[in-house]
C-alpha cells in the first residue's frame, strides 16, 4: 500500500521519473503538498491527468516548458486568437488590394485556357498531319511532334504577354 504523504524524491522513486521531472511538476502546480510532504493519492491524480505518458510533461507543452497546465491553456488559445487575427487581417487587405478572385472565376479562367490550350495544340498538329503522314522514321515523327508541342505552347504563351487573351482565356 502507498505512503499517504512523501517526501519529493520518494514521490520520484514512486512514480519512476527523475528528481527534476518532480521538481518541474512543483513548479507547475501539480503536486499537493502538506507540511512540506507531497500527498501522494492527490497527486496521483492530477499528474495522471496533466502528465502526458510518453514525455513526462504536461500535455501539449513543448520540450523545456515549465509552464502550468492552465497558463499553457491560455497561452495556446491566446496564440490562436493572434494567428486568426493576423490571416482575418490579410486576407482583409488581400481583397481590398485586388489581390483575391473567387473561386469559381478561378476555376472558369483555367478550364477555358486549358480549352485553348488544347484547340492549340489540335490547329498544330492538322497543319503538320501531312508531313508526319510522311515521314517513316519514328526520331523524325517524334522530333516533329515535340517541335510541334513547343511552338504552340509558345504562341499561347506570347498570346498571354501581348494581352491578347481576355478574362476567359479567348484571343
Amino acid at each position: 500500500m502507498t505512503a499517504a504523504f512523501m517526501t519529493q524524491t520518494a514521490y520520484a522513486d514512486h512514480r519512476g521519473v527523475g528528481r527534476s521531472s518532480v521538481s518541474n511538476w512543483k513548479k507547475d502546480g501539480l503536486l499537493v503538498m502538506k507540511d512540506g510532504k507531497v500527498d501522494v493519492i492527490a497527486t496521483d491524480r492530477i499528474v495522471d491527468n496533466a502528465i502526458d505518458p510518453m514525455k513526462g510533461r504536461p500535455a501539449g507543452t513543448p520540450t523545456g516548458a515549465g509552464t502550468g497546465e492552465q497558463e499553457n491553456t491560455l497561452a495556446s488559445e491566446r496564440l490562436a486568437e493572434v494567428r486568426e487575427s493576423r490571416i482575418g487581417k490579410a486576407l482583409k487587405n488581400a481583397q481590398l488590394a485586388g489581390d483575391l478572385a473567387p473561386v469559381e472565376e478561378m476555376q472558369r479562367t483555367l478550364t477555358e485556357a486549358g480549352r485553348m490550350i488544347r484547340d492549340r495544340m489540335q490547329a498544330a498538329f492538322r497543319n503538320k498531319a501531312e508531313r508526319l503522314a510522311a515521314e517513316t522514321e519514328t526520331r523524325t515523327v517524334l522530333t516533329l511532334c515535340s517541335e510541334t508541342i513547343d511552338e504552340a505552347c509558345a504562341s499561347f504563351a506570347d498570346a498571354i504577354d501581348a494581352g491578347l487573351l481576355d478574362a476567359e482565356g479567348n484571343a
